[in-house]
């Protein structure tokens, strides 16, 4: 299946781009069609987490708002 994603480690100094990556690669993983509740990203802090949650809301919100395409992702 081409549009099948591996399972990756993301390993990074702050402020490289991680939560971006997870986000994207969240984003993507939906737009697949895969149950939600079977996508699992960990994070060592809760801001972080915080962080990665709130930024998908925004993202999800964007394209029920149109101002974003889904190919963007």
């Amino acid at each position: 299946m081409p549009n099948r994603l591996r399972h990756e480690l993301l390993s990074a100094s702050a402020g490289s781009g991680k939560t971006y990556q997870l986000v994207r690669r969240y984003l993507h993983l939906l737009a697949l069609g895969v149950d939600p509740q079977t996508i699992v990203a960990m994070t060592f802090t809760r801001k972080a987490a915080g962080e990665f949650f709130i930024r998908i809301l925004r993202q999800l919100a964007d394209l029920a708002n149109g101002s974003q395409s889904p190919e963007h992702y």
